[in-house]
Formats: C-alpha cells, structure tokens, sequence
C-alpha cells in the first residue's frame, strides 16, 4: 500500500473574517492511502469542505483518487503547476507554469513522487499544495505480529514520531518510528515513560492506554488506545478559517481541565499544538502527542527541544526541561488566538525564525488583540494577553482561565456541557523496563475561600452535566475537598467482606447458643 501526503497551504484575506491582517496562513494536512477518495469543494457555501467567503459556493473541486489530483472549476481560477516535465521535476525555469482553469474545465496529473501546485482564485486568495510520498513504514516482519495480534490494521497518520494505524476493533496504534529506535535504547525508554505516566492518570479526561508493548528483537515499541473519531483543529481552521467565540470557548475549557489535571500530577504536556488536538462530531475533544509529556520522573535529552513554531513558549526554548504547566498556558493562548484571528500570534514554519521572533518580540497586549481583530470582547482580549505572557509568572493557572471563561460566558456559552469519553480499562505492560518508584505526592492546587466560591459558582451556572462531571472531577484534584482520594483495592475489599460475613456468623452462633442455653435452663 502506497500512502501520500497532503499539505495544503490556505492564504485568505483577512478582511474577510474582520481582522486587519493582510493575509491569514493556516495549513491542511492528509495522510491519504492511495485507494482512498478525498474530494473537496471550495466556495462560500454552508456545505463546502474548505470556506472561503469571497468565492462562489462551490468554487471549485480538488479531488485525489487513484494517485491522481484532480482541479476542477466550476467558476475561473487559476493554477499555476510544474508543467509536463515529469511530476516531481519543475520546469526549466525552475517556475511553475501557470494555466488559466475557465468554468467547466479540468486539470489532472498522476502522482509519482512528489507534486507542487498553486491555485489563484478571483479574491486573491491562495492555496499552495503540495503532496508527496511517505518514505517510512514498518520493518519487515513487524506488520504481520501487529496483523496477528490485533487484526488486519490500516496506517491512518503519520507524525515525527509515531506511525499511527486503526485495528477493526475500533483501537489506534501508536508505534515508535522504526527510525528513532536506536541501539541505545533511549528514545523507547522515553516514548515507554511518557506512556506510563498517561495511563497511571485515573481520570477521563484523558484516552486509557491499553498496552504499552516493547519487543527489542524486533525493534518494535507501540502502545495501543481507544480510536477517537474526530479531526485535527489544525485541519478544522483550514477549512474554516477561524471559529466563532462560541466554539473557541468551549474547545480551550476542554484543554484547560486537561491541563489542570496535568498540573495535579505534576506534570506538563510540553507539545501543544492544534494538530495535538482532536475534536468530535458532538464537540468532545482529545489530546494525542504524549511524547514531550514531562513528569518527576522524566527523561530529558535533545528530543526535549521539540519546537513547536508558533506554539511553543519562550522558556521550553530555551531550558527544556524545567518547564511546568505555564509553558501549556502558553501554548493554549497561541491557540485561542489562532482560533478567533486565523492564524498564529507569531506566524512562521521555521523553527529557527521563530526562536529568533521570539527572542526580540514585545509582549503582545489586549489592545493590540483588539486591533488585529476589533470582533473579540475586550475581557477576552485581557485573556489571551495574559496567556501569551512573555513572562511564565504573570500567566494565568488553569483554574484562573477556567474562571475567566466562566465569567465572561454568554447565556448559550454558560449552557455548554462538556464530553469527554471514558474508556475504563486494565493496562497491559509487556517487555518493559522496570519502573523507577516515584515517591513523590500528588500536588495540591490550594485556593482561597473567594476562589473556592468563584470556582463552585462558574459551576453551577452550567447544566447538570457539566455541573456533576467537574464537581467530582474538582474533587478528585482536591481542590474543594482536600479528602485524600485511595484508589480501590481488590484484595482489601474482599478481605473485608470475609471479615464482616465472619462477624454475621459468630453474632448469629452466639445468639442461637443463648436461645439453647436459656432453653436447657427451663427444662
């Protein structure tokens, strides 16, 4: 099986979504089997995949099928193409060759390797493709042993760690690049650590890892959870653009109860990015890209400095390994404001020229918020400045956004409930390392009384639903209730069931030996 990449490049006008910015980048990206159909309209109706709100609805067609892209117009556009040297191969002038597409016409050229292709639509908007072959699969041998253990699976993503595939039985795959296991073992152990860490958290909030499992006969390491339907916010912008408060808000109150449970095992997520992030159908999201997760016990090396260019916070630049929850503070406010304006605060690709950006940029301020884009409340504004901090102590902790959020909630926002999808199971370890013991305590989150009455409030003024799941969710970080939580125990509770049935049964002997006794008296 032949698998491609799609990255799709979207350059929209910004007055088109009210912001002051010329043009607002984002980027779509597919990972495409070469017997899968991905078609997509582009225009400015309600169902076209990608929205562009200056075109006609239904613009245009872009379509992959059979290792062919295939560009119809419904209305003229153009495309600007390598020309018909050979796929993978630019013209003479190194230019791509620009062809005029008029209403009805087709463009369409097989994919061999890689293939570069612009599109120019009438309101100047652009898109910048590109589609290329994935050049890593796994080893000989390796495919069969996951086949036989888990059924027939099929490669669904790829990312710069992981090959990701989805079982019949409804479970994802994650296994370690065959790249990255190297002869010292390193990168394993610590794909291995931040895997154990996830799945010792005993909350929802989070997909359970069902096995973690290491072969080093095979160079083989993965970890199998449950499969989560939903896309990558990262795709969802690039079709969309940018997101309505509404939406925007609940998604960051889904990460941020996230983060607040990272923050109470002190930990920290470190690779936060909407790619990172999955969104279902109904709204409920999930975290994926585990890999940077930092803890007490974690391993630090070179795969700790990870850039994430427009996302990753000053101080993971700079000393990886000594950040804390406010580096994902950080990041979730690059997100919301990527959310509502369309793009990154600091946009650029380049890891080095964002470090560079980064390292000189003035801290951005809720008025220059509200200048790029004069739609957003003013409260939100103060919210992402403050999350945006250049400074990791004037960041607000997540349960100061949750009170933000909740705060500044409109009557529809306040009615939101949150989803999220508890899958309850037993984790398996297989051919794994021990395990350093953590002697550590769970972090308590201490509030004051004032801050305990905001928190139970902002609660309440939601539905019952969301109402009972952060109560006892809250609970458990021991935030409203310092109440140590003990995880259950099989072999204590059995053994207390014995010792009360003992009890029943001497209460019972002793009141039957009395009636014989009282009985033995009167004859």
């Amino acid at each position: 099986m032949m698998y491609w990449h799609l990255r799709l490049r979207i350059l929209r006008r910004g007055s088109g979504h009210n912001v002051t910015r010329e043009t607002l980048s984002s980027t779509l990206r597919l990972f495409i089997a070469s017997n899968q159909i991905y078609c997509f309209s582009i225009g400015s109706g309600e169902n076209d995949s990608i929205f562009i709100k200056e075109l006609h609805a239904n613009h245009a067609i872009m379509k992959i099928e059979n290792s062919k892209l295939i560009l119809e117009a419904k209305h003229s556009c153009e495309v600007y193409t390598q020309g018909t040297v050979s796929p993978g191969s630019r013209s003479k002038s190194g230019q791509l060759e620009k062809k005029a597409i008029e209403p009805g016409e087709k463009f369409s050229v097989n994919l061999e390797s890689s293939f570069d292709w612009k599109m120019v639509f009438p309101d100047q908007t652009v898109f910048l493709g590109k589609i290329f072959r994935s050049k890593e699969s796994l080893l000989p041998g390796t495919q069969g042993y996951l086949d036989l253990d888990y059924g027939i699976i099929d490669q669904i993503q790829e990312s710069p760690v992981s090959l990701i595939y989805k079982t019949k039985s409804k479970k994802a795959v994650k296994v370690l690049r065959p790249s990255l296991v190297d002869s010292q073992q390193k990168v394993p152990l610590r794909f291995i650590n931040a895997a154990r860490k996830f799945q010792s958290f005993r909350t929802p909030l989070f997909l359970k890892i069902h096995e973690i499992v290491y072969r080093r006969d095979m160079n083989l390491c993965f970890i199998t959870t449950p499969y989560f339907e939903g896309e990558p916010l990262n795709n969802i912008l690039a079709r969309k653009g940018t997101l309505s408060l509404f939406e925007a808000a609940r998604i960051i109150e889904g990460v941020t109860l996230r983060l607040l449970a990272l923050q109470n095992y002190h930990s920290c997520f470190r690779n936060l990015a909407p790619d990172n992030i999955l969104v279902g159908e109904n709204g409920e999201i999930a975290l994926t890209g585990f890999f940077l997760a930092k803890s007490d016990v974690s391993m630090t090396g070179e795969m700790d400095q990870m850039i994430r260019a427009g996302y990753t916070a000053p101080e993971q630049i700079h000393s990886p390994s000594d950040v804390d929850i406010s580096a994902d503070v950080y990041s979730l406010g690059a997100i919301y404001f990527n959310m509502l304006v369309g793009e990154a605060p600091i946009q650029t690709d380049s890891n080095m020229e964002y470090t560079q950006i980064l390292s000189s940029c003035k801290p951005m301020l809720a008025k220059d918020i509200h200048k790029i884009h004069p739609g957003i409340p003013d409260t939100t504004c103060e919210l992402i400045a403050s999350m945006l901090s250049l400074d990791k102590n004037y960041r607000p902790t997540p349960i100061k956004i949750l009170q933000a959020l909740s705060s500044g909630k409109s009557d529809e926002v306040g009615k939101l409930a949150l989803k999220t999808r508890a899958t309850e199971v037993n984790v398996t370890a297989r051919n794994l390392p021990e395990e350093k013991d953590n002697k550590k305590s769970r972090k308590k989150i201490k509030l004051s009384e004032s801050e305990l009455r905001q928190l139970k409030r902002s609660l309440e003024d939601g539905e019952r639903e969301l109402t009972v799941e952060n109560f006892a969710f809250i609970e458990k970080l021991n935030i409203i209730s310092t109440q140590e939580q003990s995880d259950p125990n099989p072999k204590k509770e059995l053994a207390n069931v014995l010792k009360n049935t003992l009890l029943i049964l001497f209460f019972l002997v002793g009141i039957l030996a009395a009636i014989l006794f009282v009985l033995q008296l009167y004859k």
